[in-house]
């Protein structure tokens, strides 16, 4: 009888759990994923020429707009942003729905007409409205080089005030949110050893960093940053001479409250990148 009992309760057991199983048949229509090609979007202006307004008009879908430098990943219908750059932007954007999130994106050209570099948290915000910035002079690795893809000094990885005789180290940069840039020069500027004959008009290049007479550009200088580009026109350039340094792009590193951190190529000395620490003047 006792085995008759546990046939019969393993039996049941067995029926509720086949009757619990999940059943294809019925697991809900979830959707597919939705197609982006098949999105409905604006871009507007808004009320100043730095606000912008994206909105997805699609319904049954949400957007997740890509700004990059410029704001971020933002979710949402309707976004309003301030933009911190002028000129060609670019957003991209993606949609989720019951089906998940699509897999492709748009990529939305734009133009802002004046971007608002005082947005706090943003990388225009941080270069221009917290005060000027000089050399890190104390920190060792503050300007050294080292191999093309290298993210940090390996060859040459400068000692404190290791360049106090170069005339580098009392240049103060400033860059404003206007866009014009100014190095504050007290006379001598540190010149690459690479760059020194076309710079200093010197008929044989010295050996390591020189300091000669800063020449002052005739033009306006203007800085720029697109992404992490950084580019300083009309001759500019961050203290520090290298070769080429007038069509130079920088690469920003690290660019936050208290330190600016970029590198750049040596093209005149082959597989070789040059990298350049400022922090803002001690008070």
């Amino acid at each position: 009888m006792k085995n008759t009992f546990k046939y019969l309760l393993c039996a049941g057991v067995a029926f509720v759990l086949a009757a619990c199983a999940p059943n294809e048949l019925s697991k809900p229509d979830m959707g597919s994923l939705p197609n982006i090609s098949s999105i409905q979007y604006t871009v507007e202006q808004g009320d100043e020429p730095y606000r912008y307004i994206f909105d997805v008009k699609t319904p049954g879908v949400v957007g997740i707009w890509d700004f990059g430098e410029s704001g971020g990943v933002v979710t949402g219908n309707h976004v309003v942003m301030d933009m911190p750059f002028s000129g060609a932007q670019t957003a991209s954007l993606k949609v989720y729905g019951k089906g998940g999130v699509s897999a492709d994106s748009v990529e939305i050209p734009f133009t802002v007409e004046q971007g608002n570099l005082s947005i706090p948290g943003t990388p225009g915000y941080f270069l221009t409205q917290l005060g000027a910035w000089v050399w890190d002079k104390d920190t060792q690795g503050h300007i050294g080089n080292g191999a093309s893809n290298a993210t940090a000094p390996q060859w040459w990885n400068a000692g404190a005030n290791e360049l106090k005789d170069a005339g580098c180290y009392d240049d103060i940069m400033h860059f404003y949110d206007t866009g014009a840039y100014l190095l504050e020069a007290h006379g001598d500027v540190a010149v690459n050893e690479r760059a020194a004959i076309e710079y200093a008009h010197v008929s044989e290049a010295p050996g390591g960093t020189t300091k000669y007479p800063y020449v002052e550009p005739t033009a306006p200088q203007r800085w720029s940053l697109s992404g992490t580009s950084l580019k300083i026109t009309n001759g500019g350039f961050p203290s520090y001479v290298l070769p080429e340094w007038a069509t130079l792009t920088y690469t920003v590193l690290v660019l936050n409250e208290t330190t600016l951190q970029i590198c750049a190529p040596n093209t005149k000395d082959g597989n070789n990148r040059f990298f350049f620490r400022f922090i803002h003047p001690a008070e």
